[in-house]
């Protein structure tokens, strides 16, 4: 939504509309956030690419939503008096929800950094492995011999 879609709307109206909006695209961000943790857990990172496309693009909606929310929170005074008391009582609602579900997300993608910087300092470890045993197949193999020219023999 922009300012120009807003004009018509009463502020409470404006407001409970903006905040619904920004509650289901913060909703699907969580479950996005969901399978991002799996697919990490599994290590389909083809897949996960492909996810975080589709997160970008919800984060994008979120933050041109959140420019227009930010217009209302400018005369969030006014707003609220305009309001009756159930309906501040509901956008408080939808508030704190917006707020509990960005702070799981926040935490889960924390959680996800962490498992694929693990994952990364293990194929690291892993391809230091590789190189140390082809310096060590090397040291035991002549120039140009495919086959050791040394054994160890143990009886």
């Amino acid at each position: 939504m922009t300012a120009n879609r807003l004009a018509p709307l009463v502020p409470a109206d404006a407001a409970e509309r903006l905040l619904d909006h920004q509650l289901e695209r913060c909703r699907r961000l969580d479950e996005l956030s969901l399978r991002q943790a799996a697919l990490i857990a599994r290590g389909e990172f083809d897949t996960l690419q492909t996810l975080l496309t589709e997160r970008e693009a919800v984060v994008a909606q979120l933050a041109r939503g959140h420019a227009d929310i930010e217009q209302i929170r400018r005369d969030w005074e006014r707003v609220i008096e305009s309001m009756p008391a159930d309906a501040s009582a509901r956008l408080q609602e939808r508030i704190d929800d917006l707020a509990e579900i960005s702070s799981r997300i926040a935490a889960r993608d924390d959680a996800d950094r962490k498992a694929i910087e693990s994952q990364r300092d293990g194929v690291t470890l892993q391809l230091a492995d590789v190189s140390r045993s082809r310096g060590a197949l090397a040291a035991y193999s002549r120039p140009g011999d495919d086959v050791p020219a040394f054994q160890d023999h143990r009886v």
